[in-house]
């Protein structure tokens, strides 16, 4: 029988600091950012978190992007304060993917199937009292 202790990914102190933020601007269509704000507002976060998530599963492979053309639709800048990891982890996996061309597309086409529930989020809380 063997008596091994969990080993946490992190240490202690860098497990419950927040990762450095900046404030981004992304070419967005300002009607799908703000429902796109209000659906995770219904859903207890922020529309800011809910990108970074998005961000983050796109750079882990776990959404896959099908080319598409530009809709030439008309975007407006919008300042987004963003996870340094999440931009970093998404933009080097952009840069290998053919079908998304700046990371304002990206961010527009995740939203887009965040709002039209095509990419749905299952976030669990890992438990800490």
């Amino acid at each position: 029988m063997s008596d091994r202790s969990r080993i946490d990914p992190l240490p202690a102190a860098a497990a419950h600091q927040p990762p450095a933020r900046r404030r981004r601007s992304l070419s967005l269509d300002m009607d799908t950012w703000q429902e796109a704000s209000a659906k995770a507002k219904n859903e207890h976060l922020t529309g800011a978190r809910v990108l970074e998530v998005l961000l983050l599963s796109y750079a882990a492979g776990h959404i896959t992007m099908t080319a598409h053309r530009a809709d030439g639709g008309e975007y407006t800048a919008v300042g987004v304060n963003l996870a340094d990891n999440a931009i970093a982890q998404a933009e080097t996996h952009r840069q290998n993917d053919q079908t998304v061309g700046s990371l304002s597309e990206l961010a527009r086409h995740l939203l887009t199937g965040y709002t039209q529930g095509t990419i749905t989020l299952t976030l669990t809380a890992n438990g800490h009292t």
